[in-house]
């Protein structure tokens, strides 16, 4: 069960967040962004079982679809994009009760799109790097901070972006 949940808080977890309408910083400025992601659909890959009623194995993913929206600290606000990850579970170790997964996505906003990816350890709290963006984000670098909220297996993550130019 321990394991379960832990691999469905991976699942939940490696959706990453995202930015809005908001220009990137200007060199050698930081820019923070806080959204809260609310994951709308997680499809399998690779015959994962969706339930994690049995542990995945390497080579097995998934993809997830959330909604961004404003983080004001306690509630929701507007609506800000649309986020899409595509996830592959790289190393799965019962025993130690690990799991890693390798994800690329894309936060689909107005004004452009982020690009995100990286390879994630299950935990709590992890970082995931900007790797670039499109439109007003052409240039963007940084990372964004996942952290659970809800509990172990809430499908609710509140996310800070930190774009560094």
């Amino acid at each position: 069960m321990i394991m379960r949940r832990r691999l469905l808080l991976i699942s939940a977890l490696v959706a990453c967040g995202t930015m809005v309408a908001i220009p990137v910083a200007a060199a050698g400025q930081a820019k923070t962004i806080r959204l809260i992601e609310v994951e709308r659909t997680l499809a399998p890959m690779g015959g994962l079982d969706a339930r994690f009623n049995s542990p995945p194995r390497a080579g097995q993913g998934f993809a997830i679809t959330s909604d961004l929206y404003f983080w004001k600290g306690s509630s929701r606000g507007a609506h800000a994009g649309i986020l899409r990850v595509v996830c592959t579970f790289t190393e799965v170790d019962l025993e130690a009760q690990k799991a890693f997964v390798v994800c690329n996505g894309g936060m689909h906003l107005a004004g452009g799109t982020l690009a995100i990816g990286g390879s994630f350890p299950q935990a709590d709290v992890f970082e995931v790097p900007v790797v670039g963006g499109t439109g007003a984000y052409v240039g963007a670098r940084g990372h964004v901070k996942v952290r659970s909220i809800g509990g172990g297996e809430s499908s609710v993550s509140a996310d800070t972006v930190l774009l560094l130019s």
